[in-house]
């Protein structure tokens, strides 16, 4: 457990109003972001889950015994909460399957963040490797067809198109547009034109698709054959 964690929770548990203060104000607009990440159209769901995984997380105070971040026990939490409403609420679709959510990534997350304490260069990694995964979703079942990681940072940021021959234009981290295999992820062609800044688009002009990309004040334009 870190200073600043072990501090607060001991505050809590004896009681101070403060505490309760500042642990609603920090810890709330993070998860709340968690959640809406998960429900993107249902802003007030996302508050009602938020708030009851910190009234939740108040009720087992006594239970968190330090071995992972405040912030992550916190979201296993909110994930628990997450699916029971889920399963409460037949209408809403399958819970949809992020990156950050596979075990093996979040453990490299929790990795960063057990490291990270006043440390905002840090911090700012943890949020690089959660970006610099491109992941593509089944939207029948939710879960994860490929993954593909840049190795250069954060990619994706600008925005991402998918076309109907089965491509997916992303930047990388690199400063490079690039064409992936929309069935397995696999890099297929990439133009160096610095760091994407605004999604794709395609256009059909005199029988011909292109791909128009933004870099800045500047456009770039492919054509696909």
């Amino acid at each position: 457990m870190n200073e600043v964690d072990h501090e607060l929770v001991g505050r809590l548990v004896r009681g101070e109003r403060a505490a309760f203060d500042e642990f609603f104000n920090e810890y709330y607009p993070k998860l709340y972001r968690f959640v809406k990440r998960r429900l993107p159209s249902d802003s007030a769901t996302c508050e009602d889950v938020a708030q009851a995984t910190l009234c939740r997380a108040l009720e087992s105070l006594h239970g968190y015994r330090g071995e992972a971040a405040l912030m992550t026990w916190l979201c296993t939490i909110c994930r628990r909460e997450l699916s029971a409403r889920w399963r409460e609420n037949q209408g809403w679709a399958a819970a949809p399957a992020l990156a950050e959510d596979d075990p093996e990534i979040r453990a490299a997350l929790e990795s960063l963040l057990a490291s990270e304490q006043g440390d905002p260069l840090l911090a700012t990694s943890r949020e690089q490797v959660r970006q610099s995964i491109l992941t593509a979703l089944d939207y029948r079942t939710g879960k994860a067809r490929w993954r593909h990681k840049y190795e250069g940072g954060a990619g994706g940021g600008g925005g991402m198109l998918t076309t109907a021959g089965g491509l997916v234009f992303a930047g990388d981290g690199g400063g490079n547009i690039v064409a992936h295999d929309a069935a397995t992820g696999k890099p297929l062609w990439h133009s160096h034109i610095g760091n994407v800044t605004n999604p794709p688009i395609t256009y059909r002009l005199d029988g011909r698709q292109y791909v128009l990309v933004a870099t800045g004040d500047q456009l770039f334009t492919f054509v696909l054959y």
